[in-house]
């Protein structure tokens, strides 16, 4: 076979046929792999559907659907059939609100709007935080402890309320405590949780038709009523007045005149760690620091867990709870386990740690201001 001459015509030659070579290789590689994917995909899809919705012997993919739901989205919907009657509907839906960017679920109802389970199709929130969701939002397991074991007795706990398995988004969407719902944010990662359950409230719009408002329930606080509850003299306008010292939206202060001069302030602070969620609340301070009341602005946490949450700090009968009177002077208010003398609400440490943090937090903007 005779050697071809070493000219640039034949080097380019030579060049062009290796590369279209490689590039034929290349194209048939992606359409291999293009193909894989998509069946491992379509492969996943058919497996998160068994495990979301009531047992069916139809095609969900083959019979799938697109329904539109608000801000011109459409999610598709899966329809479980079983001796050809419908048995539930799996929904794939999404939030681009993740801490990450784009979460995508597929989320089970049956007949009834019952969230049956749900899956997580997509995601690249934070290992170890945000990606809990997995697991997060389903019934936490039940462990029994070696003193229980021992002894026989049970020992009752906060837990937190996250599970979504079971619930009827007829009676109210799912929001995390901070937004108003009763849902429990993944520890560390409220903006995952929150997009998670955006989620779920769009695949119910879809399974309802579309025709549901998920936007979170608005809080309504009554800030006037508050001042004039615990201040009753007064002839300025506070709200008029109020004022921040520092970027945050709160604490923000009221302050209080009679006759042009200061008699005191009212502070609107918060904690977002009750146990179901964000408690506001409104300090009243004299001028020189002393607590002379509070009010509780609003509050989610359930009455078994939060008795009296009202008036626990402003019991005369009870020493050990009553804040009315101290002075930022005698430094800020910790529960007596951890270095004070203030009592928790029985049974509900969650719930009077946050308060105290609110009324530690108004403490503070008063002094900064």
């Amino acid at each position: 076979m005779a050697k071809l001459e070493s000219t640039f015509k034949n080097m380019f030659l030579s060049l062009s046929i290796i590369c279209l070579a490689v590039a034929l290789i290349l194209a048939q590689l992606n359409v291999i792999t293009t193909e894989s994917i998509a069946e491992a995909r379509a492969l996943r899809l058919q497996d998160a559907i068994m495990v979301v919705v009531p047992e069916f012997d139809n095609d969900p993919v083959a019979e799938s659907f697109k329904m539109p739901v608000g801000q011109g989205d459409s999610l598709l919907m899966f329809p479980a059939k079983k001796n050809g009657e419908l048995v539930g509907f799996a929904v794939h839906s999404f939030s681009n609100n993740g801490f990450s960017g784009n979460i995508q679920v597929l989320v089970g109802f049956d007949m009834e709007g019952k969230i049956v389970n749900y899956s997580v199709l997509h995601h690249a929130e934070t290992p170890g935080l945000g990606d809990k969701m997995e697991e997060w939002f389903r019934p936490q397991e039940q462990t029994t402890s070696l003193i229980e074991r021992i002894f026989g007795f049970q020992i009752e706990t906060e837990g937190r309320n996250s599970s979504i398995i079971g619930r009827n988004l007829s009676a109210g969407l799912l929001f995390v405590a901070n937004d108003g719902g009763d849902i429990d944010a993944i520890t560390a990662s409220t903006i995952t949780a929150r997009a998670f359950l955006e989620a779920v409230n769009k695949a119910y719009a879809a399974f309802r038709e579309g025709n549901v408002d998920v936007s979170p329930p608005e809080i309504v606080l009554n800030i006037e009523g508050a001042i004039q509850s615990i201040f009753s003299d007064f002839d300025n306008d506070p709200v008029a007045e109020a004022f921040k010292t520092s970027s945050d939206d709160l604490p923000m202060v009221f302050p209080v005149k009679q006759n042009g001069k200061p008699v005191g302030y009212a502070v609107h602070s918060f904690s977002d760690n009750g146990r179901n969620g964000s408690i506001h609340i409104m300090v009243g301070l004299d001028t020189e620091g002393n607590i002379l009341d509070y009010y509780i602005l609003h509050h989610r946490e359930t009455p078994e867990h939060a008795e009296g949450v009202e008036i626990w700090f402003k019991d005369e009968s009870n020493p050990a709870n009553n804040i009315i009177g101290r002075n930022l002077s005698q430094g800020l208010l910790v529960l007596a386990d951890e270095g004070s003398d203030i009592d928790g609400i029985t049974g509900s440490t969650r719930t009077t740690r946050a308060l105290l943090e609110a009324i530690n937090s108004a403490i503070l903007e008063f002094k900064n201001q």
